[in-house]
């Protein structure tokens, strides 16, 4: 079977970007000025993939629509607020003018085959988790999930899970891992709150 594959231009961040994710980037080094002036220009996409270190990046990625130009700076510099769009895999990469270029597969996440009564379970700790933590600010946004990447929208995760979430295989793996993560969550706050209950 062929796989359609679709070029993109990389950058590699210290960080791990999920679709949906949405962050402010500066821009500064002249190559990622040029991508980001073509991108705006041009109304494309760039893709972002975590590197641990300046020789190596992950093969897994996702791309990143530039959703606002916060500033523009007269020596070129940005400002800019990007959202994590669509998971892909790295098949081949090569630097053109100190850029790194990749031949991608952009990964078919099949979020329609997840199990609609597992996906309401999982739901429902995480609205436990919010309402044991107390956070219920925009309550009524929380009630709004469709599928496991709304689970990690505007929450800071360690980028250790982020890049844990982004390897996955597929929608279903996710909802299990977050759903393992909840329940290491709801027990800590059960144990702190048993521990502080019996200090008091």
């Amino acid at each position: 079977m062929n796989i359609k594959s679709e070029y993109i231009k990389l950058f590699p961040l210290g960080i791990t970007v999920l679709p949906l994710d949405v962050i402010p980037l500066h821009i500064f080094e002249d190559r990622y000025k040029k991508m980001v002036h073509e991108c705006i220009n041009e109304k494309t996409e760039f893709g972002m993939v975590f590197n641990s270190n300046k020789n190596s990046f992950e093969n897994i990625g996702c791309s990143v629509s530039i959703k606002k130009v916060h500033k523009q700076y007269k020596d070129g510099r940005y400002e800019i607020i990007v959202k994590g769009q669509k998971r892909f895999k790295i098949l081949s990469s090569k630097k053109i003018d100190d850029l790194w270029n990749s031949e991608i597969s952009f990964i078919d996440e099949n979020y329609n085959e997840v199990d609609k009564k597992y996906f309401s379970r999982v739901h429902d700790k995480y609205l436990k988790l919010l309402i044991s933590m107390n956070k219920k600010n925009n309550f009524q946004s929380e009630l709004e999930k469709n599928i496991s990447y709304d689970f990690t929208k505007n929450v800071l995760l360690p980028n250790q899970i982020k890049q844990n979430l982004i390897k996955l295989r597929d929608e279903t793996k996710r909802l299990e891992y977050i759903d393992v993560l909840l329940d290491e969550l709801l027990n800590n706050i059960e144990k702190n709150n048993s521990a502080s209950f019996e200090i008091n």
